[in-house]
């Protein structure tokens, strides 16, 4: 009989990746000094007013609550699982969405890499995308945390 992994530990790896580049991207953003430094910038990402963080943060939020409405249910087990995998889908459409809109963002802005402007091949990229990149990996991280804590608590809680 062969034995598949839990989804738990699937999120808790997925959520750890997440950590893992949000964390080299800060530290990038630091050495750079973009911004005022790494602890501004991070204080921007997580407080930021814009739709494309608010909404799906919003969405998540939502079905973080619905989850937890799930665990005091008795059948909750099949419910509770496409609402933790909604979560962590929620958080990297989001993400991968804020990928592309900053990568179109940078080709309409730099239509050669910036070459023309003075800047070396990959400078500009290098200067001006860590802090989207890095918004948006927080919005995929969010997600997988939420999803990670629903599957955890449904984990570790006995059915009454």
């Amino acid at each position: 009989m062969r034995r598949s992994v839990s989804p738990w530990v699937l999120s808790v790896v997925a959520m750890l990746a997440g950590l893992a580049a949000m964390t080299s991207l800060a530290w990038v953003i630091d050495r750079q000094g973009a911004n005022g430094g790494s602890v501004d910038v991070g204080l921007s990402i997580l407080t930021s007013t814009y739709a494309d963080d608010l909404i799906p943060r919003a969405i998540i939020v939502t079905l973080w609550v619905w989850g937890g409405y799930l665990l005091c249910r008795p059948d909750r087990r099949q419910r509770l699982l496409a609402v933790a995998a909604a979560c962590a889908v929620v958080g990297v459409v989001a993400c991968l969405y804020q990928i592309v809109r900053a990568e179109l963002a940078f080709g309409q802005a730099f239509p050669d890499g910036g070459v023309t402007g003075g800047w070396s091949p990959g400078e500009a990229r290098a200067g001006f995308l860590p802090v989207p990149y890095l918004s948006a990996l927080t919005q995929a991280v969010f997600g997988l945390i939420a999803c990670t804590v629903l599957l955890g608590i449904s984990a570790f809680r006995r059915p009454a």
